[in-house]
C-alpha cells in the first residue's frame, strides 16, 4: 500500500512537472472560482446577520421643519401616539441629533467642522410593532403630491417622513446582487476549471500513453493505471483551495481593518472566523470533489486502456 500511495504521488508530480503552464493554470482558475464562491457564500452569511441586527432596530422618522412651534410639535406628537401601529416614541433634539452625528463621523473630522448644530433637525424616531405598516404613520402626515422641488407635500410643521425599512431594504439589494454575481461568476469560472482539468488529464494521458500500454502488458489493473492521473486533479482542486484560503483570509483580515477604523461599522455585526472556517471546509470539499470528478470523467471519455 506505501508502495502504491508513494508510485500515484510521484507520477501525479511527474506529470505536473510535465505540464508545468496547464498545470499552473488549472491551479490559478480553480483558485479564483472557489475565491469567488467563498466570497458569495461570506456574503450570503453577511446578509442574515445584517437582517437580525436590523430587525428590532428599524425606525421610522419623522423629521421637524426647522420653522416648526411648540404648539405644532406638541401635536404631531399626540397624532402619533394615536396611530395603533406605533409602538415607541423618541423625541431627538437638535442638541442630540448633532451630538450623535459628530459620534457617527468622529472619523470624518472635516465632515463634522462643515457642519452646524443649527443644521440638524428636530425629529420624532418610532418603533412600530408591526414594520410593514409604515404607511400608517406615513399617510398620517404626508401625501403622494409633490410640490415644484419634487418633495413630498406634509402637514404643517413637517420635512418629511423617512421608513428606514427602505434604505435597509435597498442595502441588502445590493449585497444581493453582489452575492448573486460572485455567484454566477464562481459558477462559469468553475465551469471553466472543469474543463481545464479535463483538457489537463487527456494531455497528461496521452503524453504517457507508452508508459500505460507497457504497465497494461505486465498485468496492473485499470484502476492502478488510471490513480496518478486522478491524482493530478484531486491535488489541483487541493491546491486551489489553498490559495483560495490565502485570498479569504487576506480578505477577512483587511475587512476587519476596516471595521475597526471606520466608526460607523463598529456597531454593525460582521462574519466571524467560525463562518470563515465553514466556508473553506465547504470550499476544499468542494475543490477536491469537483477537480476528481472531472478527472474520472476525462480518463473514461477519452483514456483507453
Amino acid at each position: 500500500m506505501g508502495f502504491r500511495i508513494s508510485y500515484i504521488a510521484l507520477e501525479a508530480y511527474r506529470g505536473f512537472r510535465r505540464n508545468a503552464l496547464l498545470a499552473t493554470s488549472m491551479v490559478i482558475i480553480v483558485a479564483i472560482s472557489l475565491t469567488l464562491l467563498g466570497v458569495a457564500l461570506l456574503a450570503g452569511r453577511q446578509v442574515d446577520l445584517y437582517g437580525g441586527f436590523w430587525a428590532d432596530k428599524i425606525e421610522v422618522s419623522v423629521f421637524l421643519a426647522t420653522d416648526v412651534t411648540e404648539p405644532q410639535r406638541v401635536e404631531i406628537e399626540r397624532q402619533l401616539r394615536n396611530i395603533k401601529v406605533v409602538d415607541q416614541i423618541y423625541y431627538e433634539t437638535k442638541d442630540q441629533a448633532y451630538e450623535r452625528f459628530k459620534e457617527q463621523f468622529k472619523d470624518s473630522p472635516d465632515m463634522v467642522r462643515n457642519v452646524s448644530k443649527e443644521a440638524m433637525p428636530e425629529s420624532f424616531r418610532i418603533k412600530l410593532a408591526d414594520p410593514a405598516q409604515f404607511e400608517q404613520v406615513h399617510d398620517q402626515f404626508c401625501t403622494d403630491r409633490k410640490d415644484a422641488n419634487g418633495r413630498e407635500v406634509c402637514n404643517t410643521g413637517i420635512d418629511l417622513v423617512v421608513d428606514q425599512r427602505k434604505l435597509v431594504e435597498r442595502f441588502f439589494a445590493v449585497l444581493n446582487l453582489l452575492r448573486n454575481s460572485f455567484l454566477v461568476l464562481a459558477g462559469v469560472l468553475g465551469l471553466a476549471a472543469v474543463v481545464l482539468i479535463a483538457v489537463t488529464v487527456r494531455v497528461a494521458a496521452f503524453a504517457r500513453r507508452k508508459e500505460t500500454q507497457i504497465m497494461k502488458l505486465v498485468g496492473a489493473s485499470n484502476t492502478y493505471i488510471r490513480l496518478p492521473f486522478l491524482a493530478e486533479g484531486v491535488f489541483a482542486g487541493l491546491l486551489g483551495a489553498l490559495v483560495a484560503f490565502a485570498f479569504l483570509r487576506a480578505g477577512m483580515f483587511y475587512l476587519q481593518r476596516i471595521r475597526d477604523q471606520v466608526a460607523i461599522f463598529e456597531q454593525l455585526p460582521l462574519v466571524g472566523m467560525s463562518d470563515f472556517w465553514s466556508t473553506w471546509i465547504v470550499l476544499l470539499a468542494l475543490g477536491v470533489l469537483v477537480s476528481g470528478i472531472a478527472s474520472l470523467i476525462a480518463l473514461r471519455r477519452y483514456v483507453r486502456i
